[in-house]
C-alpha cells in the first residue's frame, strides 16, 4: 500500500508545483525556514546567554500553555505543557529574531522577486 500512497503524494506535489506560482512557493519555503531558524537559534543561544550575559535568577516564570486536546495527548500524554521564561531566554529570542530578520533582508535584497513591490 505504501507505493500507492507515495505515488499519490508525489503526483499531488507535482500538480501543486505546476499550478502555484513559483514566487509564492519561494515565499512559503522562506517562511518555513525562518520559523525553523528562530527555534534553532533560540535554543542554541539560551545556554550561552544564560552563562555569559545574564546572571542566573532563581528560576523563570512558568506559563501553562493551553493546547488542543489531541496535541496534548500526542505530545505530552495528557499533561498541560509549561514554558519557563527567563531573562536569558528572552534575550536569546530577541537575538535570534534580529539575526533572522537580517538574513531575510539580505535574501530579499539579493532576490527582488521575493518582495511584493514589483
Amino acid at each position: 500500500m505504501f507505493p500507492i500512497r507515495g505515488s499519490m503524494m508525489l503526483f499531488g506535489l507535482y500538480v501543486v508545483l505546476m499550478l502555484v506560482d513559483k514566487s509564492l512557493i519561494n515565499v512559503l519555503l522562506m517562511v518555513y525556514f525562518v520559523l525553523i531558524a528562530l527555534f534553532v537559534l533560540t535554543s542554541m543561544l539560551i545556554p550561552i546567554v544564560e552563562t555569559v550575559l545574564v546572571p542566573p535568577s532563581g528560576g523563570g516564570k512558568k506559563i501553562t500553555v493551553p493546547y488542543p486536546t489531541f496535541l496534548i495527548d500526542f505530545i505530552n500524554e495528557g499533561e498541560p505543557l509549561e514554558l519557563e521564561i527567563t531573562a536569558g531566554s528572552v534575550v536569546a529570542c530577541l537575538a535570534a529574531i534580529a539575526t533572522t530578520c537580517w538574513c531575510v533582508a539580505l535574501r530579499v535584497r539579493a532576490h527582488p522577486s521575493l518582495s511584493h513591490s514589483r
